[in-house]
């Protein structure tokens, strides 16, 4: 991709994407379920793009057979924006790409495929997959999780990785992961969901500037302090907090 990851998107992919040794010599991953939020215009998009590569290029190779990709968000036309930034990229790799709205494909040589779907109850539905995406989990709703998750039920080592900024109180899906990943911290509980995520303290201001920080790990790489300070101003503040400070609002 010619990119320079940020390091909160090499911090995420390290752990996520963490081995370990199974008896039969083949390895398994230590997370089969992942749960990253961050502000907007961080970065996730490529962060996921990368995954998808590794996973199309690299995991065929560590595993020894093809792999399959299923990635999906709150709505398909950003679903698709992704397919169309990696589309060329895959296509010079010798991929057959296959578009059409709602059904797009990318085949590679040896098999492996990536599929975008919309995030709409019947995901899912037919496929085994190693590797799915939700980006923006803030408003898929639990129906369409539950149609998702078990597609990765017959898949050595699969992975689930969800992608969002905060989100309302009509956020039933993202709620119950992220209150059961923080009920296992609280435990310390060693568990296979791996959950980062960079938000706000609730003691500290959310309109002071130096707590943007700690929303937007992109600030001195890809993203300026002025761009948030312009941001601030807005009169829709509630907005504000949520997309810029990654803090979670009542509606919107």
């Amino acid at each position: 991709l010619h990119i320079q990851l940020m390091p909160w998107q090499v911090h995420v992919l390290e752990r996520m994407l963490g081995f370990t040794h199974a008896p039969d010599g083949q390895d398994d991953l230590v997370h089969r379920s992942s749960l990253v939020s961050v502000a907007r215009q961080n970065g996730k998009t490529v962060l996921i793009q990368c995954l998808v590569l590794f996973f199309l290029l690299e995991m065929p190779k560590i595993r020894g057979t093809k792999q399959t990709i299923l990635t999906t968000a709150h709505t398909l036309t950003l679903g698709t924006l992704l397919f169309d930034e990696l589309a060329p990229t895959l296509e010079r790799l010798g991929a057959t790409i296959y578009k059409s709205y709602g059904r797009n494909s990318a085949t590679m040589p040896d098999g492996s495929r990536w599929m975008v779907r919309a995030a709409n109850p019947s995901v899912g539905h037919g496929m085994s997959v190693d590797l799915a995406i939700v980006d923006e989990l803030f408003d898929v709703s639990e129906l369409a999780m539950a149609g998702l998750m078990p597609t990765q039920r017959a898949r050595r080592s699969p992975l689930l990785l969800m992608a969002s900024t905060a989100g309302t109180e009509s956020s039933a899906a993202f709620i119950r992961f992220r209150e059961n990943a923080l009920r296992l911290i609280d435990k310390k509980q060693p568990s296979n969901f791996y959950f980062a995520e960079w938000s706000i303290p609730p003691a500290l201001d959310p309109m002071q500037e130096s707590s943007w920080l700690w929303a937007n790990p992109a600030i001195g790489h890809t993203l300026r302090i002025e761009t948030l300070r312009a941001e601030s101003q807005d009169p829709d503040r509630a907005n504000f907090l949520r997309s810029s400070c990654n803090m979670w609002i009542a509606s919107t």
